[in-house]
């Protein structure tokens, strides 16, 4: 073997071990911010569903909003099949993503109410796994719980958002895949 091909196979060897680090780094550091985000979403919840127990179902007027912990809260989700309870942020950003799903378009009142939330554990990765006719339990800032079955699975490429709003389902839950390149997209009706 002469040296430069010595030479050269230091290098890649070098240049394995930089990518193999870079990937763990990158790893541990999704890790860490699902962990994050899974206690932020979490201490959310608690509050809410403190927050809750308090009011008397009634019905929500235009104005009426309801923060805590400085995040605009719009309601929370429950999924007991997937082991799913969060809060949900009214509107989204990428920041408030980080923390927990929002409400990404729609309303109730609309029949149009849109959910994202990121593919982390703590919160939308398990929709890989739901099953149609599964319940997701909607709670509003009033109080007033709404029981929807799972109607449809559908995956989308990530290009096509316009094709989340529909007026056929009254409430679309979203995460991206694994990759980032789809969009699993669960459609559910009012029960």
């Amino acid at each position: 073997m002469s040296l430069n091909n010595k030479k050269r196979g230091f290098i890649f060897i070098v240049f394995g071990c930089m990518l193999i680090l870079s990937a763990l780094s990158m790893y541990l550091f999704n890790a860490e911010e699902d962990k994050l985000a899974g206690e932020s979403s979490r201490a959310l919840y608690e509050s809410f569903a403190q927050e809750v127990k308090y009011i008397y179902p009634h019905e929500i007027e235009e104005e009426e909003k309801m923060e805590l912990g400085g995040y605009p809260m719009f309601g929370s989700i429950k999924i007991e099949s997937l082991g799913i309870t969060l809060p949900v942020l009214d509107n989204w950003n990428y920041d408030m993503l980080k923390v927990s799903p929002c409400r990404y378009t729609g309303s109730l009142d609309g029949k149009d109410l849109i959910i994202m939330g990121h593919n982390y554990k703590s919160h939308f990765k398990p929709l890989e796994e739901i099953s149609e006719g599964a319940d997701v339990i909607f709670t509003d800032i009033g109080g007033n719980e709404y029981t929807f079955t799972v109607a449809a699975l559908e995956m989308l490429d990530k290009t096509d958002v316009d094709k989340l709003d529909t007026k056929q389902y009254p409430l679309t839950l979203f995460t991206c895949n694994y990759s980032g390149q789809g969009r699993i997209v669960v459609r559910c009706v009012l029960k």
